[in-house]
């Protein structure tokens, strides 16, 4: 069947233009992962769903759909289908499932979860529910997998034999979606009353009568040794839909089939008793007098209970009614018990049986079911059993092995199947991690960060995975040890190499614009940076470079070959099996939209196809003329689409020796009916890869191969003159269509990789067992088994799903949020074309507000003293002054420890490595094609942006900041070490004062890493007197040094208020949402990482913190109020209102780190009152505190509107403008307007003008 049915994909997927993985991957879904073509799913208002897609009732009529029916007419039916109702060729996944579950494409957002369907919009379920189905399917396509449900209505179907399990024709039982769906309805409407008496008989003799005992063990099929049970997610239905007494009975069958029956009749038996609750005890007594005499196999007992009674003529009255009821109480008891263990009857209870029976002589034992009679069953019950024990009741964890529910075999309902990967077997006796040895961030529900929802949450689980991905700011309540998260892991890369590249890499560039421009002529050198990035990717790429090449192009060609070699280095460790044989002389091909875009309006498709493909010829080879065509086309389509680039789909999956991915990618590019075939595929990937060169493979076909060859996947240099859509001709090189700047293609894989990196080398184990959970996250389907994961503890967390759907969800969420912004992939649409005029608004104001933000930085200078020690800080203040080494690096000069830390973390180097550079920045990841005017303004942004850097100091003091943090960092460390070592060797960290142990555990060190990262600093550590001048890191062991990096970036990033990717809101990285919170995120993100931590490890260290920031405050605050002094008003103004004691402690407070959000939520809070704002004159960009006006935009509208309203009274009316009205024009339209200099010019400049409007 499998060959068949995948032929029947392939062609109809051709046929309708559609991608065959797509459809098989929706008929896997639809079908429970079984490709079953009469596979039952739920009942809507179309009746019963059923097939490949779960057609209803009229559907299969209309498009012929019958049981019997051949593979291939099934899947032509489907196809039929999905034509008429909206299909198109070149749709892919997602508008082909929004037909099948919505019935129309483009319905993303809406869900049948009301009318019976699994939970989730149609975009949940294909982005969230379809991975395994799409390994399914791709499986299914490559002729490796077969399908668990045969088609019992084919000649090849198995024959059914006593000694097999026997595959049932019994209509199924209901699904778990009808059963939920119906206790709700139930739930809403209460219990139907019988509408007859005679319904009321039926429903007795139906599930009490022993004669439907018999009937229900007797239908149920044989013992399956291969079943694996319910899986964790259908065992939480079963017992949150039916009652406690059915739960053995419907989880302990022994075979899918016979587990289905037993949940239909439970919930059969369980409507009844339901309805049982709306009648009166007198009507119950009798209907279940009446359906006990009707029972066939209680005739026996009727009639000899009495007989026996009656014929004992020497037993007196009493005695023959003693009789009477001890046969008729024997007798009942022991039906139950033989229903109780021989027909496994959930309803059987012999205790009561025999109470009810030795009363009643026998003929009442469907009475002890009944709840209506249940106080008078509790009566009789008593009377008759005083001296019956208890029958135990079985448990769970006695079941058979096999019968174990496990999260994996979920073939269930159709669109049902969830958990999608098979973590371990669960063990109902072992509900996970131990909750109490999981810790928890600090703050609670006070805690709004992306990090701290999750390392809040109430699932141990969720808590877990949110330490493994993102710094916990806050620290946690019982101050645990946090290992460096994914986030921290991924900057500390991405600094290390960088910085070691730009240390030689920007040394050259320096060079090269020297020798021909001048320092006067700031358009000349740009032009002649843009020149060397251009031409040392040029240099790289050409196997015969000419020996006229500049010195400072090998140069930094040189630090590349270093840079790429140090991730294959990465990537090898991270990506086990992965060997990369071509290092350096590499530079990633990402897809230069701009001129693509230009291309493509000039040369058509045929004509790029036919050009493309001639440069993969002569990179491979002769290749097959219609493969060739089709490797064109799809390679074409893909740089055309691309979203982010070339690398991070077909390329970025040979990189990573990825052979699925690859495939993945590729066939994604081919929208055309004539796709790739699964045996095509792997042709075009030995061909790109260089597998035809290399014998050695992984053990594992399809996740790559164990040896690189070449990267290249055709000949970049290959150049002709095409033929244009108007007739002419132009010349075109291959390599035309990639961006050629080596400085943003190395910061663009650098931002890619770190990520991929950090999260392949990504452990969570369990924190009392120390058992590995996982060992790296390193791809999405990874991703998948940790969310799912978490999804498991939620549920295991004994609630409701409704109790805990939003915080599931919401845990989901931040984790894929994580996912993306640490892979640096595109969040929210960042790369859509309004949210790149989202940034460039941003840009103008930022360059408008930000020119006095490296005053605001110096404050900060206060937290490397107090966290890290006056005399450790002031020993540890950093060289200035650089020079090159031999190597051609820059250094700094007479600082070894400086060198030694720059060289081992990166930092203190991001001016270096381009922090500053804002073609770099994450909102630009992923946009496309921009306009000519775009374009430019884009230059123009980017130049200002720098300009602002550089004019308000804050590049350089950021840098100095982070070199004199990471070096005090070293210092305080080296202390701490001589502090706590004990005589003998060791450690102990309870001699440090106040909470310095707590602050340690949060970055990262307890007993066992103070052992790895003090032992190896006091061995090996120089010093002069108490300073520390070395490290000596080139003796550390290797994991101490990527330990001590961890903690430097960490404790670094702490002193200098760098946010994590975790430490704000997820809704605030939504393009929209950054207008208004931007220049925010420093209170935004103090709130977890100063408020909270503060609290948290309160001592007198963190007291004098405090206090020192209040200080600096109110000092950095008077200097910015200085301009003030250019005029004669307002020097008085200065003296008596800004210097204020009081005004100067507000804004003091205001201005630190630990106030965090509290001036701006107390601000909003006052606007409207008659008391008002009290912290507006605070902040750095001089906007108000509040949370509306705050916003840079709304300043910008309002400050312009009091301009132009002023200057319109003045030009019109003859009003004179006021001072105010003067400065709001200046600070809307100047950038640089709020630059101290230019502040107190203008200041003096507009004196001569009133102070207030003339009234």
């Amino acid at each position: 069947m499998s060959a068949s049915l995948a032929d029947a994909i392939k062609n109809e997927a051709q046929r309708i233009g559609a991608d065959p993985q797509d459809l098989a991957t929706v008929m896997s879904y639809e079908t429970g992962g079984t490709f079953d073509v009469w596979k039952k799913g739920p009942t809507t208002k179309w009746g019963q769903h059923i097939g490949l897609i779960q057609m209803g009732e009229p559907q299969r009529q209309k498009y012929g759909y019958y049981k019997g029916m051949s593979v291939e007419d099934a899947v032509r039916s489907s196809a039929n289908y999905l034509t008429d109702n909206g299909f198109k060729p070149g749709m892919r996944l997602l508008d082909m499932y929004s037909i099948i579950n919505a019935g129309g494409p483009g319905r993303y957002d809406a869900s049948d979860e009301a009318a019976g369907g699994a939970p989730g919009t149609v975009r949940d379920k294909v982005e969230q529910q379809m991975e395994s189905h799409k390994a399914k399917a791709a499986q299914l396509l490559g002729g490796s997998y077969v399908p668990d449900v045969s088609n019992p209505y084919t000649a090849d179907a198995p024959q059914n034999n006593t000694g097999i399990y026997e595959n049932s024709r019994t209509p199924p039982a209901p699904t778990l979606v009808e059963v939920t769906a119906q206790k709700e309805q139930e739930a809403a409407t209460g219990p139907q009353p019988y509408g007859s008496f005679i319904e009321q008989v039926a429903d007795d003799m139906a599930t009490d009568n022993y004669t439907s005992r018999i009937i229900r063990w007797a239908t149920q099929g044989s013992y399956d040794p291969n079943d694996k049970g319910w899986s964790e997610d259908e065992w939480k239905h079963i017992t949150e839909t039916l009652p406690e007494r059915y739960h053995d009975y419907v989880l302990t069958g022994s075979s899918k089939y016979n587990r289905d029956l037993r949940l239909k009749y439970a919930t059969e038996m369980a409507e009844v008793d339901a309805r049982r609750t709306t009648v009166g005890t007198v009507s119950s007594l009798t209907s279940g007098l009446i359906a006990g005499a009707l029972d066939p196999v209680l005739l026996p007992t009727l009639i000899g209970g009495p007989a026996v009674s009656l014929g004992r003529t020497t037993l007196g009255f009493a005695g023959k009614v003693l009789a009477g009821a001890a046969i008729g109480g024997t007798t009942n008891a022991a039906l139950e018990l033989g229903a109780k263990y021989g027909l496994d009857d959930p309803r059987a209870d012999a205790v009561t049986a025999f109470g009810v029976g030795a009363l009643l002589g026998g003929l009442v034992g469907p009475l002890a079911h009944n709840p209506a009679t249940r106080v008078e069953r509790d009566i009789l019950t008593r009377t008759g059993l005083d001296t019956i024990e208890e029958v135990k009741q079985r448990r769970l964890s006695q079941m058979p092995s096999h019968e174990t529910p496990v999260l994996a075999d979920h073939t269930g309902s159709a669109g049902a199947a969830r958990n999608t990967e098979l973590i371990k077997p669960f063990d109902p006796n072992d509900w996970g991690i131990d909750d109490a040895a999981v810790d928890r961030g600090f703050g609670g529900k006070a805690r709004f960060d992306v990090a701290g929802q999750l390392t809040t949450s109430e699932n141990p689980r969720a808590r877990l995975a949110g330490f493994a991905f993102f710094e916990e700011s806050a620290g946690t309540k019982n101050h645990s040890v946090l290992d460096a998260p994914a986030s921290v892991r991924a900057v500390a890369l991405e600094r290390k190499l960088m910085g070691n590249r730009n240390s030689v890499y920007q040394v050259a560039l320096r060079e090269y614009v020297t020798e021909g421009s001048s320092m006067l002529n700031p358009v000349a050198r740009a032009r002649k940076a843009e020149e060397f990035n251009r031409l040392v990717n040029a240099y790289m790429a050409d196997p015969h470079p000419s020996p006229d090449v500049s010195p400072a192009v090998i140069k930094a060609a040189g630090a590349r070959k270093a840079f790429y070699d140090g991730w294959a280095d990465e990537l090898e460790q991270a990506f086990p099996g992965l060997q990369v044989k071509q290092k350096g002389f590499y530079s990633p091909k990402v897809a230069d939209h701009n001129r693509i875009s230009e291309i493509d309006r000039l040369v058509d498709e045929e004509t790029m196809h036919k050009f493309i493909a001639e440069s993969i010829r002569r990179a491979h080879g002769e290749i097959e003329d219609g493969l060739l065509k089709r490797m064109s086309k799809g390679y074409w389509a893909n740089i055309r689409n691309a979203g982010y680039g070339i690398e991070d789909s077909v390329a970025g999956a040979l990189g990573l020796g990825d052979k699925q991915g690859f495939k993945d990618a590729f066939k994604r590019s081919l929208n055309e009916a004539e796709g790739l075939s699964d045996d095509e595929l792997e042709k075009v990937y030995n061909l790109f890869s260089g597998v035809v060169d290399e014998a050695r493979k992984t053990p594992d076909n399809s996740k790559g191969v164990g040896y690189l060859k070449r990267r290249t996947v055709m000949d970049y240099a290959y150049s002709a003159n095409v033929r244009t859509r108007d007739g002419g001709t132009m010349p075109l090189k291959m390599d035309d269509v990639f961006i050629q700047d080596a400085e943003f293609l190395d910061h663009r894989y650098a931002r890619t990789m770190s990520g991929r990196v950090a999260f392949a080398n990504t452990k969570i184990r369990d924190p009392k067992t120390d058992e590995l959970i996982f060992d790296g996250i390193r791809s999405e389907a990874d991703l998948e088994k940790v969310k799912n994961w978490v999804r498991e503890g939620f549920r295991q967390m004994g609630k409701p799903l409704a109790q805990v759907q939003g915080q599931m969800e919401a845990a989901i969420e931040n984790l894929d949020f994580g996912w993306k912004r640490i892979n640096g992939i595109p969040v929210y649409g960042q790369e859509k074309a309004y949210a790149q005029w989202v940034r460039r608004l941003k840009s103008l104001q930022f360059i408008r507000l930000m020119s006095n933000m490296g005053l605001n930085q110096v404050q900060e200078s206060w937290k490397v003293a107090a966290m890290t020690g006056f005399r450790a800080s002031m020993q540890q203040l950093p060289a200035i002054r650089r020079m090159v080494d031999e190597g051609g690096r820059s250094v700094p000069k007479r600082d070894a420890l400086l060198a030694e830390l720059e060289h081992m973390t990166g930092m203190g180097m991001d001016g270096l490595v381009g922090k500053f550079d804002f073609r770099f920045a994450d909102d630009r990841i992923g946009a496309g094609a921009s306009s000519q005017l775009a374009n430019g303004l884009d230059v123009a942004l980017d130049w200002g942006q720098r300009m602002t850097a550089e004019v308000s100091l804050m590049r350089s003091i950021h840098d100095y900041q982070q070199k004199w943090a990471a070096k005090a960092v070293s210092q305080h460390l080296f202390d701490m070490a001589r502090e706590t070592a004990v005589e003998g060797g060791g450690f102990d960290l309870s001699r440090l004062a106040g909470k310095g142990r707590e602050r340690l555990a949060t970055a990262g060190i307890g007993d066992e890493q103070a052992e790895l990262i003090f032992g190896n600093l006091l061995a090996h550590a120089e010093r002069d007197g108490a300073k520390l001048v070395s490290l000596g890191s080139n003796k550390w062991d290797p994991k101490a040094v990527t330990e001590f990096s961890y903690l430097i970036n960490r404790y670094t990033d702490r002193l200098v208020q760098a946010n994590d990717v975790g430490g704000l809101a997820r809704w605030m990285s939504h393009p929209v949402a950054q207008l208004f919170t931007q220049f925010r995120s420093f209170v935004l993100g103090a709130w977890a990482k100063s408020t909270l931590y503060s609290i948290n490890h309160m001592d007198p260290r963190m007291a004098v913190l405090l206090i020192g920031e209040l200080a600096f405050g109110a000092a950095t605050f008077a200097v910015r109020q200085a301009p003030q002094l250019a005029a004669d008003e307002g020097y008085d103004r200065y003296f008596e209102e800004t210097l204020d004691p009081v005004n100067l402690a507000k804004n003091g407070f205001a201005r630190s780190a630990t106030a965090s959000v509290l001036p701006m939520l107390m601000d909003s809070a006052l606007l409207m009152t008659p008391i008002g704002p009290q912290f507006g004159s605070a902040r750095a960009s001089g906007a108000p505190q509040d949370a509306l006006f705050g916003a840079p935009v709304l300043d910008q509208v309002s400050k312009a509107q009091t301009f132009v309203r002023g200057a319109t009274k003045a030009a019109l009316n003859g009003e004179e403008l006021t001072q105010a009205q003067a400065r709001a024009g200046w600070n809307a339209f100047v950038p640089l307007g709020n630059f101290l200099p230019f502040a107190a010019i203008f200041s003096r400049m507009i004196e001569g003008l009133p102070e207030k409007a003339q009234r």
